[in-house]
C-alpha cells in the first residue's frame, strides 16, 4: 500500500509507535473480505495532505496470536491510532467518511472516540486456506479464526444456503453450512456438517464436535437468550439415511438451492442435546474405522424473532492412514474458532417471515 509502511512483528511494532506523535495501524489477516474493502479506504486516507505528519501502517497478524491477545483483537479488520506509544482509539471496518471523522477524533487530545463498526457487512462464506506445506506445518494444530465476525446472512429464494465456517488440512476439510427451509417455519435453522477426507492420504474423520448459542439480536442493547424448542438429531436413530448417490461436489458449499440430506452410517454414534437451553450441541463418533459420513443434517426450532445472533465452535479429529501412529502428522484437530472465540453471525429472517405469511 503506497503511503503505508508494512510492518512485519511485534517488536517492529513497538518500536514505530513508541518513536512517533501519531501512529495509524491497520491490523489483518490476507484472507478477511472485510479487510480486502477497508484496504482501499486506508489507503486514501493515508494519502491526504493533511495527515502528512501521521505514521500509517499496516500489520498482517497470520500466526502472530501472542500479539492478537495482547492487543486483544478478536474480529478483523482492527485500526488502532497510537499516541506516543498508546492505544488511543479502535475502530473496525467503516466507509471514507465516517473513518475521516473518527480519525480526526482520535487525534484530539481528550476528546471521547467512539468505535465505528459498519452495520450489516453481508456473509459471503469466505475462509482461510491451509493447503501449502508450511502452512499446514505452522498452523494445523491453531485454531481457525473468523474471517467475517458478525456479518449478516438474510435467507432469501435464490440464495437459500451459505457456508459458515471451514477449516482444511491440505485437501481434507471440515466445512459448516446454514440454511432454513421454504416449507418449514422459518425459525426452524438447519446446519450441515460436511467431512471430506483425502483419500489420497488414505484419511478419515474420527470424531467431530459442534456446539452453537442462539440469542436474539436486539442491536445495541446486546442479546437476550432463545432457547431451543426443537432439536434433531439427539441420537443415530433420529438421522434419515441417504443414498450413495447423494454425495456432495466438494468445494459446492458457499451457496445452494434446498436442503442437504443427512449421511449416515448405523456404526456412527451421535449425540445432540441443548433442548430448552440457548445452547446446542452434537457429537459424532465413528462405531468402527471406517470414519464419519460425508453429511449430516442437524437442525432447531427456536422462538419467533426477526434477527439471531449466533455464536458456534467446531472441532474435527482428522487420521491420515498414511502415517503411523506414533507419527505427529497421524492425528489432527481441526478447530473452527474455539469456546473462547467463537464465530459469530447474525441470521436476518425478515424476508424468510414475510414470505411465509399466508396469502390473503
Amino acid at each position: 500500500m503506497a503511503f503505508v509502511t508494512h510492518l512485519h512483528d511485534a517488536q517492529e511494532l513497538r518500536k514505530t509507535i513508541s518513536a512517533r506523535q501519531h501512529t495509524v495501524v491497520f491490523f489483518h489477516q490476507q484472507w478477511c473480505s472485510h479487510c480486502k474493502k477497508m484496504e482501499p479506504i486506508f489507503k486514501k486516507i493515508a494519502r491526504l495532505v493533511e495527515y502528512k505528519e501521521v505514521k500509517f501502517c499496516e500489520l498482517d497478524l497470520l500466526e502472530q496470536e501472542d500479539l492478537m491477545k495482547e492487543l486483544d483483537i478478536k474480529t478483523f479488520p482492527m485500526i488502532f491510532v497510537f499516541r506516543c506509544g498508546e492505544k488511543v482509539a479502535a475502530t473496525g471496518p467503516c466507509k471514507v467518511e465516517a473513518f475521516k471523522t473518527w480519525l480526526s477524533a482520535a487525534m484530539t487530545p481528550h476528546k471521547t472516540v467512539e468505535t465505528l463498526i459498519e452495520e450489516g457487512t453481508t456473509c459471503t462464506g469466505i475462509y482461510e486456506d491451509r493447503r501449502g506445506n508450511l502452512a499446514t506445518l505452522l498452523g494445523r494444530c491453531k485454531p481457525f479464526l473468523d474471517t467475517e465476525s458478525g456479518c449478516v446472512f438474510q435467507p432469501t429464494p435464490e440464495s437459500n444456503g451459505l457456508q459458515i465456517g471451514r477449516a482444511n488440512q491440505g485437501i481434507s476439510d471440515f466445512t459448516i453450512t446454514m440454511w432454513n427451509s421454504e416449507t418449514e417455519d422459518p425459525n426452524k435453522i438447519f446446519f450441515g456438517l460436511h467431512f471430506m477426507p483425502d483419500p489420497t492420504q488414505r484419511a478419515r474423520f474420527e470424531s467431530a464436535i459442534f456446539r452453537v448459542i442462539f440469542g436474539r439480536d436486539n442491536g445495541k442493547e446486546g442479546h437476550s437468550p432463545l432457547n431451543v424448542l426443537e432439536l434433531a438429531p439427539t441420537s443415530a436413530a433420529d438421522t434419515i439415511p441417504a443414498s450413495p448417490d447423494d454425495a456432495i461436489e466438494p468445494g459446492s458449499w458457499s451457496n445452494w438451492s434446498g436442503e442437504e440430506p443427512v449421511r449416515q452410517r448405523t456404526e456412527t454414534y451421535i449425540y445432540g442435546s441443548g433442548l430448552y437451553s440457548s445452547a446446542a450441541g452434537w457429537g459424532f463418533i465413528e462405531g468402527t474405522s471406517q470414519g464419519l459420513d460425508a453429511s449430516y443434517t442437524l437442525s432447531v426450532l427456536l422462538p419467533r424473532t426477526t434477527r439471531i445472533c449466533i455464536e458456534f465452535w467446531a472441532k474435527a479429529v482428522l487420521i491420515r492412514g498414511d502415517t503411523k501412529p506414533l507419527d505427529p502428522r497421524h492425528k489432527v484437530t481441526l478447530k473452527i474458532g474455539t469456546m473462547e472465540k467463537p464465530y459469530q453471525r447474525i441470521l436476518d429472517l425478515s424476508v424468510a417471515m414475510e414470505r411465509a405469511k399466508p396469502k390473503s
